[in-house]
């Protein structure tokens, strides 16, 4: 991940290029940062409310973990997608 962000851009590079290297490695951080937090978050929340909530917590706290699952799957995949066409531009720079 060091050789993505310290990769110096020849002048004689194409702007589009360079980018979209940028974009798609600004984009895999973000989104790995953002599942990170709502990964997170769920975890510490809603194990709390599954063990210290009022009586049918557990099922409600299930309930939305499941329902947030797919979405963070999603993000982990795209962030994912995003590093792999990050290092193909970097090789392509290069």
């Amino acid at each position: 991940f060091e050789s993505l962000v310290e990769l110096e851009v020849p002048e004689d590079t194409h702007w589009l290029l360079s980018s979209t290297y940028f974009v798609f490695g600004s984009a895999a951080m973000a989104m790995s940062l953002y599942c990170l937090v709502v990964s997170s978050f769920a975890c510490v929340f809603g194990h709390r409310l599954a063990l210290q909530g009022p009586h049918g917590s557990l099922e409600k706290a299930v309930t939305i973990m499941v329902s947030h699952r797919l979405h963070i799957f999603a993000a982990a995949g795209a962030s994912l997608l995003c590093l792999v066409l990050a290092a193909v531009l970097m090789a392509w720079i290069k």
